[in-house]
């Protein structure tokens, strides 16, 4: 994490989390070429989440006393309302750098060739959206797949900004300006400029202000199946049956870690799934389990085949 005044950054650390943004970069090809991270303690003010389920509607069969409603999907949207508080010009600088990075990824991808259009310009090409972008925030947000459908901040001038300042002051080198030498002494570490001394600056013509106030809008990338039952969800076909060992969405369930069938799933199949009971003498045994060829035969060390799940939801057994 980048600087943050250390009373936040210590408050945080002990009792809170950060907002932390995360993406990696890939070629063209799909090869991961680089990452990068970027994440702040915020200050925060609103927070709405959505569960928006989408359905068609169908004129009823002749004599239904309902019309047919079939569902598609459901879309999960966050909204966020920070602030970001400024004790001193450090402080400033990166909460304008964590809203530059924010403002970055709401725009998508392009690369070029490196040819030239008639008139000298580099040609770029549209190479598509960020989706590569993932949130995290406590256990409120929890490592999604997002993209940023908004995003705004507001410089909160009445709070005031840190100044430039000119003013001569003597040291042993010689005279210098006040924003200079304690932009020096701070990048120095030095202890004869406390953190909260550093209120003035040697940068013209910038403005360091001492509160901030974002908005951000995202709509989550579910890369992991949701729902109830079906067949992730062995041995208990009707409970929820997502799939990322965590109690989704917020990891408020009675018990942590979460409960078995949330589990994943790649890995040998438990006896509590086939429920195998031995046979008397004579006796054909009863399976709750069958595959593709029919019922499995034959004793029970048969029945206890390792599979696993594939991205489609089936199950897939290991020969």
């Amino acid at each position: 994490m980048s600087y943050q005044f250390s009373n936040v950054k210590t408050s945080g650390r002990t009792k809170y989390f950060p907002l932390q943004v995360s993406r990696i970069y890939k070629s063209q090809t799909g090869v991961i070429e680089n990452s990068e991270e970027f994440s702040r303690f915020i200050f925060l003010t609103n927070y709405n989440e959505s569960f928006e389920a989408a359905w068609s509607t169908h004129d009823a069969n002749f004599g239904a006393l309902n019309k047919t409603h079939r569902y598609s999907q459901t879309n999960r949207k966050i909204e966020l309302s920070f602030k970001l508080p400024a004790r001193n010009v450090a402080d400033s600088k990166e909460n304008l750098e964590f809203c530059q990075n924010l403002a970055r990824i709401v725009y998508g991808k392009y690369y070029t060739n490196y040819e030239t259009s008639p008139f000298g310009f580099a040609i770029y090409n549209y190479q598509g959206a960020l989706f590569d972008i993932r949130l995290n925030f406590g256990n409120l947000i929890r490592n999604e797949n997002v993209y940023v459908s908004d995003f705004s901040f507001t410089p909160n001038f009445d709070a005031g900004i840190f100044e430039y300042s000119s003013t001569p002051v003597s040291t042993e080198s010689g005279e210098t300006k006040l924003g200079e030498l304690k932009d020096r002494l701070f990048a120095q570490g030095s202890a004869d400029l406390p953190e909260t001394s550093y209120t003035s600056h040697n940068d013209l013509g910038k403005v360091y202000p001492k509160e901030v106030e974002v908005s951000i809008s995202v709509t989550i990338l579910h890369d992991y199946p949701l729902g109830f039952g079906g067949p992730r969800r062995p041995g208990e076909p009707y409970k929820w049956a997502e799939n990322e060992n965590r109690d989704w969405p917020h990891g408020t369930g009675p018990t942590y870690p979460v409960l078995q069938y949330m589990t994943k799933d790649n890995n040998a199949a438990s006896e509590s799934l086939f429920e195998i009971e031995e046979p008397s003498e004579g006796e054909v045994p009863s399976e709750t389990f069958e595959s593709k060829g029919g019922p499995l035969d034959g004793r029970q060390s048969e029945y206890r085949k390792e599979f696993y799940i594939n991205e489609y939801g089936e199950i897939v057994f290991i020969e």
